[in-house]
């Protein structure tokens, strides 16, 4: 019979001794299969939380759904995609425009450029504080400025501001100068995906549920009506709406190709 000592808290010198029973008997290969079974189970646990989210953010369901996402991503597929052209992605504050949109420019090996990071660059001033300098008004129009820049480029995606489409005339650049993707999302993902952001100036409010489902209300019906493919975020991880639109757009060119 032998002792196995294990630490029965990290940062606690105490130790939690159990009998361990001998190696060959029924008990014995019972007790080696618990064991085995445990570890596989931090392991994996351990995975799971180095994938990117912890286990406080995520719920059974999100847990299947991001291993489901991973394991239906051929990579080597999609670095062979050839989607010509200049990809907008539009849609509400949290819709994750931004961080999409970098797996995508890689997928599809693009430029990547984020219109909100863009003006920021250029003016060394947040877009909160241009807002409560300039006001909404103020940043529109800068908006439309580096708008009119940014998509003169070629071979390249960008992401675009929520409020983008509230112009005519932004509208108009967005449809002349390349495809539009709309990432759509409901207001409770919205609003769970923004709960701790402080940058956003119209979220600074305290029913922020309530303004999103009223940006919503106003804005997406142009969201779709400019939209050449929509693509709902929901319940998937970056990588996976990245390559959802990845395949979609190649779809797209497949066709206009026959």
């Amino acid at each position: 019979m032998n002792l196995s000592g294990e630490r029965a808290d990290h940062g606690r010198s105490a130790l939690a001794f159990r009998v361990e029973p001998e190696s060959g008997t029924k008990e014995g290969k019972h007790w080696t299969f618990e064991r085995n079974r445990k570890v596989k189970q931090r392991k994996d646990r351990s995975n799971l939380l180095r994938a990117g989210e912890t286990e406080k953010s995520m719920d059974g369901f999100s847990v299947l759904a991001a291993s489901l996402d991973l394991l239906s991503l051929c990579w080597h597929i999609c670095r062979a995609m050839k989607v010509p052209g200049n990809i907008f992605l539009i849609g509400p504050m949290g819709a994750g425009k931004s961080t999409v949109g970098r797996h995508l420019a890689q997928l599809l090996d693009k430029e990547f450029h984020d219109a909100d990071q863009e003006i920021e660059k250029r003016t060394g001033a947040s877009v909160a504080l241009i807002f409560d300098i300039e006001g909404e008004h103020g940043f529109r129009k800068r908006e439309t400025a580096i708008l009119d820049e940014l998509t003169r480029r070629d071979n390249m995606v960008l992401a675009t501001g929520g409020g983008v489409i509230l112009s005519e005339e932004n509208r108009g650049l967005l449809r002349s100068r390349g495809t539009v993707v709309y990432l759509d999302a409901d207001v409770d993902t919205l609003t769970r995906r923004t709960h701790r952001d402080r940058k956003r100036p119209l979220l600074q409010t305290s029913d922020r549920r309530e303004k999103l489902a009223e940006i919503m209300k106003e804005r997406e019906s142009l969201y779709r009506s400019e939209a050449d493919v929509v693509v709902t975020t929901d319940r998937r991880s970056p990588v996976a709406v990245a390559h959802k639109v990845a395949t979609t757009l190649q779809s797209l060119n497949l066709d206009e190709d026959t």
